[in-house]
């Protein structure tokens, strides 16, 4: 249990487009299980000659991530 439990009154959690995908297709159906994989392997295969855009993206996917498993009451 948080201690800011009894005076949390909201949680506001902002994302990032990037957090789901590495590029926009159109046509496709983005939900909560769409997550942006392909940014962050990129990242494991090429360090830190991976594209900015894609370290962006992958740090969105992973902090993402870590919210959801953090506080998964806050998400539902």
């Amino acid at each position: 249990m948080s201690v800011y439990s009894d005076r949390l009154k909201r949680f506001v959690f902002t994302s990032s487009f990037g957090a789901i995908t590495d590029d926009y297709h159109a046509g496709v159906h983005y939900d909560d299980k769409s997550w942006n994989d392909a940014s962050y392997e990129d990242c494991l295969k090429n360090g830190q000659a991976t594209s900015a855009s894609n370290k962006y993206r992958a740090s969105k996917a992973q902090a993402e991530k870590g919210a959801y498993l953090a506080l998964p009451s806050a998400f539902k």
